[in-house]
């Protein structure tokens, strides 16, 4: 992570460059342009020709744009499965409404609205419905039995292929390792991982940070202020999901 922060480079947007709508382009620009550069020689000559040129420039200007619009959703709709991050944030821009969380209603009936408050009313609830381990279960001790999953060994062409078929577009864990920098990244990391892997395997122990996810509250049905109609979803670590696909 030190290494991500240090060595990858960070691009400075131009804050007129983020209110554009995802279907511009340079193409479309140029119609707008040339249809305000006659709309101000029109009011300037007030003449028939002037207007008619205007008139055919707005058309232009128009169909252009719906083409554009077409041919992005089009784009999105294709990409859907590879990336549903920029599905779920074209047809959230065009929802009149937006879900939010809270307010919520605590234990006692008081109404929470502060951010800390709201993330503890759920951390609370969350923790009443999850499932207790039967008897027998140690949450933080070293498996003793005797089926073990110390002979599976790793080898470092596996890694690199689960690491290849790491989707950029997901959501990093807590310990901040992004898809894109692990699958970019995959050859220099494949012999690192793998003597990883396999020290966790014949250990059987896992890592701390491999084991703390980030959890956020996916909004579900009408009533808002109930922390009961919230979804938590795990965003855990990329490479703990990995390590688990390789298992399989």
């Amino acid at each position: 992570r030190e290494a991500c922060d240090r060595y990858i480079p960070l691009r400075t947007v131009d804050p007129a460059q983020r209110i554009k709508p995802p279907w511009w382009n340079i193409e479309v620009a140029r119609a707008l342009n040339r249809r305000d550069h006659l709309n101000a020689q029109r009011k300037r000559d007030n003449t028939e020709a002037a207007a008619q040129l205007h008139r055919l420039a707005c058309r232009a200007a128009t169909r252009l744009v719906r083409s554009s619009k077409r041919t992005k959703e089009r784009n999105i709709a294709d990409n859907a499965k590879e990336n549903p991050k920029d599905f779920y944030r074209y047809v959230n821009e065009r929802r009149i409404a937006r879900d939010s969380v809270g307010p919520l209603l605590d234990d006692g009936g008081v109404l929470r609205t502060s951010p800390e408050d709201m993330a503890s009313v759920l951390n609370n609830f969350f923790c009443s419905v999850f499932t207790v381990e039967g008897p027998g279960y140690e949450r933080d001790t070293v498996y003793a039995g005797e089926v073990t999953l110390n002979i599976i060994v790793f080898t470092r062409e596996e890694v690199v292929e689960q690491l290849e078929g790491l989707n950029i577009y997901k959501s990093i864990g807590p310990d901040g390792h992004h898809p894109r920098v692990l699958k970019e990244t995959r050859e220099q990391l494949a012999d690192s991982l793998a003597h990883i892997f396999n020290s966790s395997m014949t250990s059987g122990e896992v890592p701390e940070d491999r084991r703390v996810a980030n959890v956020t509250a996916i909004f579900k049905e009408v009533d808002q202020q109930s922390p009961s109609i919230y979804q938590p979803i795990s965003l855990a670590s990329v490479v703990c999901k990995t390590i688990e696909r390789l298992i399989r």
